[in-house]
């Protein structure tokens, strides 16, 4: 296999769990059977989100090291949200993964423009940062503003992307994650309350 197994357990328990569906998987989840369950996950899904990942990135050492990264934001994100459609889910945290990457090669290789939502990311952080770009440190500041967006939980991450990067709407972020409506503005509140923090202790080092 390509990529590494990230857990291990008995081969009767991947046997027991490789029978449930998604549904059942995600009910069985606690602190005790999360490893096992977040491993199934992984020999499920892994090869499909290789798969999504290489459409994005075009580039096969890159999309392995995207799937690794995916999977330990999972690991640290599933127990505090409650996942409805598993597989949808893990396709809207892999695409918002490789998005994020992109967007960090444009700044990197100066072809953020007002096109491809640099315009967009400079407002939202004068908005949470509260002071104004200058022209000079527009590069420095949207290169900033993605390594805290990608610091935030996914579920916060995907949805400040979404509508701060792609203009959707609460309902459309609805529609597309799986959440509720309330969960989206909770998610896209806390999100831009932890992006603020972020931004103020980066400013204070």
């Amino acid at each position: 296999m390509f990529l590494r197994k990230a857990y291990k357990h008995s081969e009767t328990k991947r046997q027991s769990l490789s029978q449930l569906s998604d549904e059942e998987l995600i009910a069985l989840l606690n602190d005790q059977t999360y490893n096992e369950i977040i491993n199934e996950i992984f020999n499920r899904y892994s090869y499909i989100l290789y798969g999504l990942c290489y459409k994005y990135l075009k580039n096969t050492e890159e999309s392995k090291d995207a799937v690794q990264s995916i999977f330990e934001k999972i690991f640290t994100d599933l127990g505090n949200h409650s996942v409805r459609n598993l597989k949808s889910w893990l396709f809207v945290v892999a695409k918002n993964y490789c998005l994020m990457q992109i967007r960090k090669k444009q700044v990197e290789t100066k072809e953020l423009t007002a096109e491809n939502s640099s315009y967009v990311l400079l407002k939202l952080y004068e908005e949470e940062i509260g002071q104004k770009n200058e022209n000079d440190e527009m590069e420095n500041h949207v290169s900033e503003l993605l390594r805290c967006i990608d610091k935030l939980s996914s579920q916060q991450s995907i949805c400040i992307n979404l509508m701060y990067l792609d203009d959707k709407s609460y309902k459309e972020i609805a529609d597309i994650t799986g959440f509720s409506l309330n969960e989206v503005k909770s998610h896209i509140q806390n999100g831009k309350r932890n992006l603020r923090k972020l931004l103020i202790e980066n400013d204070e080092e």
